[in-house]
């Protein structure tokens, strides 16, 4: 019985360590989506600081967002996901932000 206790216990560890891991993704590769954007926004369309800087945002959220609701056969839409790809934009332009680049 408590060799039963351990495994289930493992198990919904991995599950929640599996979530954690879902949401650090969606972070990160939303800051690196809107970092990119913003230097090719820049650079490439030769637009200002700021209006980089909303391109960027705008077109980070809105994909991720979109590609949230465009999951697939069975999937849901999760709304931490969501948040983590809002928070990986804002922390990106943050950054963008504070080392003025």
């Amino acid at each position: 019985m408590n060799k039963l206790l351990l495994i289930l216990a493992i198990c919904l560890s991995i599950e929640a360590r599996a979530t954690e891991t879902d949401k650090a993704a969606h972070f990160g590769v939303s800051y690196a989506f809107n970092t990119a954007m913003y230097g090719l926004s820049k650079k490439a369309f030769r637009l200002e600081r700021k209006d980089a800087m909303i391109f960027a945002a705008f077109t980070t959220i809105v994909l991720s967002t979109a590609a949230e609701y465009m999951g697939g056969p069975g999937s849901r839409v999760d709304g931490g996901d969501i948040k983590a790809n809002i928070l990986g934009t804002a922390a990106s332009s943050v950054t963008i932000l504070m080392f003025d680049f």
